[in-house]
């Protein structure tokens, strides 16, 4: 193989795939939009409902009230909720005249109270944990009362307390939010493949769909290095997206959050969406390319012999699913492995890259 003939057809496949320019263009914003705008989306519309639900008048009905009617009253003298009285508790909330119900029911000396809501309603669902906070409030008033009565002090009920801190916050480094742990190989494993998988069938089943596959074979130059030359504009690509992704996850998580729901995403506002914290330095990207540059030669050159194989784009297209799919569930199981995983795992490719 002539290093000559391979740089000649490695710029001739980048200009292939440059050419089309929309399709380029899509490319990298797609890259670099795409995963801000579904998380923020999700985010943003997770915080619209919860403000809607809050707006809603929460209707509850409470069954056997004189069972506790001290209960009963603190719960109606509230104002976070309105107490009706119902004939048919699970018609009316089944025709949502009410969000749920409260059943109350003395055992000796304890009162036992059941929460009956629609889990197919967000309202219901939501009402219940409000019910959940009024009976809480009311039994640690109750509980106050009868300690105070026996002349003990609440906090001696609890003599031994018990807290919890990572080794991560004892040598102050910065913490990684559990959310990012599970997301971040899903994006970067999706986007590193998306990256490559649409301009490995253009090069290979699109080339020959278009019938300019056989004057690139005719060219002096052997099919080995036609191939690598393939595979490596197609890595180029692969290795650009996983750039644009991980860049667009930092602003995902680091800035735009405050920027778009007033205020930092660990922090002061209560309506502000939980995005958690996410630290990616230069040190830690660099160690990320280390680990999926063997991956992204794999996958370029197993995306090539698919659309080689591949009678047409269209087949080819086919021919690329599984691969996604697969990469989607384990990127998706990457939760299942932390630093005491077995070495054997390491060994998988795709696997080892995600653990």
């Amino acid at each position: 193989m002539k290093a000559r003939h391979f740089w000649i057809l490695f710029k001739k496949e980048i200009l292939t795939i440059t050419r089309d320019r929309k399709s380029f263009i899509s490319f990298i914003a797609l890259s670099l939009f795409l995963t801000p705008v579904l998380i923020l989306g999700v985010g943003a519309l997770d915080t619209f409902q919860r403000q809607q639900l809050e707006k809603e008048e929460v209707v509850i009905a409470i069954k056997d009230s004189l069972a506790n009617e001290n209960l009963s009253n603190y719960i109606k003298d509230s104002g976070l909720v309105k107490v009706v009285s119902s004939e048919n508790y699970e018609s009316d909330l089944e025709n949502k005249t009410i969000t749920g119900y409260l059943e109350i029911s003395n055992q000796k000396t304890v009162t036992n109270t059941r929460y009956v809501f629609d889990q197919t309603s967000n309202l219901s669902a939501a009402s219940m944990a409000k019910v959940q906070a009024l009976v809480q409030q009311f039994s640690a008033i109750e509980r106050s009362k009868l300690l105070a009565n026996l002349g003990i002090d609440e906090l001696q009920l609890n003599p031994v307390n018990f807290g919890a801190v990572t080794l991560q916050e004892v040598q102050n480094k910065p913490s990684q939010s559990s959310f990012i742990l599970f997301l971040l190989p899903y994006i970067i494993i999706l986007g590193l493949i998306q990256g490559a998988a649409q301009f490995a069938i253009e090069l290979t089943a699109g080339e020959k769909e278009k019938n300019t596959l056989a004057t690139t074979l005719s060219l002096n130059a052997s099919r080995i290095t036609i191939g690598l030359s393939k595979i490596g504009a197609i890595l180029v690509f692969s290795l650009l997206s996983l750039v644009l992704n991980v860049s667009s996850m930092v602003i995902a998580f680091g800035i735009l959050p405050g920027a778009l729901f007033g205020g930092a995403a660990s922090g002061g506002n209560v309506n502000t969406p939980d995005f958690g914290a996410i630290n990616i330095n230069p040190a830690i990207l660099g160690q990320i390319f280390i680990v999926l540059l063997p991956l992204s030669c794999l996958i370029a050159a197993l995306l090539v012999l698919l659309g080689i194989y591949a009678r047409n784009a269209k087949e080819g297209g086919l021919y690329t699913l599984p691969i996604i799919m697969g990469s989607i569930f384990v990127g998706l199981s990457g939760q299942a492995f932390d630093a005491n995983t077995s070495a054997f795992i390491f060994a998988i490719p795709l696997v080892g890259q995600v653990a």
